[in-house]
């Protein structure tokens, strides 16, 4: 504004706070730190010299509008395989933190395998947390949102799916002795859930007994008596949709 000296700014947040500015000696301003989402209101006026000192505000501008918001980050990648998952993102400017979330659904509701915040654009999740009992798929969904300086979370990312096979663990309970007959207990389970495999196809062969083979029941657990010779057991389980297991049992 012709003669104008300095100006002051009102704002209003979209947490109902206020912030007025005063004594802007350029007719333009941008904040170094703006966080929070929502809409911005603001307006301006003019402060003309008073004689024989001071100032004299002239008249507001109209009230305008911003609406802010805190984009999805871009490129969100997942590389995986039946060992690993990595999942990564682009750099968003101003943002201090990043939300990663994975579900065992698209909709992320209920009980989330993992929320966590990272400083980083890539986050290796070690599948062994205890959110990953509620699943008993190997299909996982994951999202990311930018954090910005404020602690306020902004747009997910579409739900990105990552389809694997989930490794199965066996656990062998009981022991038997040779020439002598005994019973053990094989539980399989999910390596990442700790759940039971319901309908696991076992096999036991080795320590001169001939092969058998059995299923697990709801439990994923499988019981065999056994009449061995000196050797080796050896117990693997199979399913459709999991990686396969092996274990052994030395009969002493």
């Amino acid at each position: 504004m012709p003669g104008a000296v300095s100006y002051d700014i009102q704002a209003d947040l979209p947490d109902g706070t206020h912030r007025d500015i005063t004594g802007l000696r350029t007719p333009a301003f941008t904040p170094t730190i703006m966080f929070g989402t929502g809409i911005f209101s603001w307006r301006v006026r003019a402060e003309f010299p008073k004689a024989p000192f001071g100032f004299t505000p002239g008249p507001y501008s109209p009230t305008y509008l911003f609406t802010k918001s805190i984009r999805e980050p871009t490129g969100a990648h997942a590389d995986y395989n039946d060992d690993h998952i990595l999942l990564s993102w682009n750099a968003r400017p101003s943002v201090r933190h990043y939300r990663v979330q994975i579900s065992g659904t698209p909709d992320f509701g209920g009980l989330l395998a993992e929320n966590v915040l990272t400083d980083n654009t890539s986050y290796a999740p070690l599948l062994r947390y205890l959110g990953y009992r509620s699943l008993n798929t190997g299909r996982l969904y994951w999202r990311v949102a930018a954090v910005d300086e404020g602690n306020n979370v902004g747009d997910y990312t579409q739900p990105q799916l990552i389809s694997r096979h989930p490794r199965m663990e066996i656990t062998i309970r009981g022991s038997v002795k040779r020439g002598k007959r005994g019973t053990i207990t094989i539980v399989v389970s999910n390596f990442e859930t700790g759940g039971g495999i319901p309908r696991a196809t076992v096999r036991v062969a080795g320590a001169g007994i001939k092969a058998r083979r059995v299923r697990t029941d709801l439990f994923g657990t499988a019981r065999l008596a056994l009449r061995p010779r000196r050797g080796v057991l050896r117990i693997s389980a199979t399913k459709p949709g999991y990686r396969s297991a092996t274990a052994s049992l030395r009969v002493r």
